[in-house]
């Protein structure tokens, strides 16, 4: 048997690493060539990659015990205009997620590095386009209704109370697949009645006065 160095993929086996990658990549624009079909540029491969994000339920304090934070997207937005969500935003190159958070709260609220605790790091989520996002709870400290207004239209808070004893209205929401009327179902186990394996999502609606909170 031919040995090969530690965390040395034999010269086979990479071959065929490479092969599969270029494969992945020759029918997208990503894929650029330098004269080696063994050449994949870091751009081709950052592509691969699915993007990530972070957002933070920010809790503040108030005569009437513990709100949320929320914003109203600026309809000026090309994504989601107008939706209802919390701080956040994808995440930069060499940045974690919780400097992620930090920098979303300080740029969309105007506030300072010494008015955000994050409280609890929770499991990560896949977003609707395909992002992997890391949600926080942080509570906010001395705020005053600040925000920048080229992000949001304006802020809102709901008390947590309101929240927590409130059922809220779940939808299922389920994708299919449509394939063509040659597609051969006559080729495959169960035919038209093939249990295809479809991910499917909650959907909860809270209202709140005159605010519907929604989402995944």
């Amino acid at each position: 048997m031919t040995k090969h160095p530690p965390n040395a993929l034999p010269s086979f086996a990479a071959h065929m690493e490479e092969k599969t990658l270029i494969q992945i990549l020759q029918n997208t624009d990503a894929y650029t060539a330098t004269g080696s079909p063994s050449y994949v540029s870091p751009k081709a491969v950052s592509q691969l990659i699915p993007p990530r994000a972070a957002v933070c339920a920010p809790l503040l304090f108030r005569e009437d015990g513990w709100h949320l934070l929320y914003e109203v997207r600026s309809k000026k937005l090309s994504m989601q205009p107008g939706d209802i969500s919390f701080p956040g935003g994808h995440t930069e190159s060499g940045e974690r997620s919780r400097d992620t958070v930090i920098r979303e709260l300080q740029e969309e609220l105007l506030i300072s590095r010494d008015q955000i605790t994050l409280l609890k790091k929770l499991p990560k989520l896949i977003g609707p386009g395909g992002a992997i996002v890391t949600p926080y709870i942080g509570m906010l400290h001395q705020y005053d209704g600040s925000f920048d207004h080229s992000e949001s239209a304006h802020i809102f808070t709901v008390p947590l109370s309101v929240l927590l004893s409130q059922e809220p209205k779940v939808y299922l929401s389920q994708n299919s697949r449509v394939l063509p009327d040659s597609f051969p179902f006559d080729k495959i186990q169960g035919g038209k009645n093939y249990p295809y394996l479809m991910p499917a999502d909650e959907i909860r609606f809270y209202e709140y006065q005159d605010k519907v909170i929604w989402g995944f």
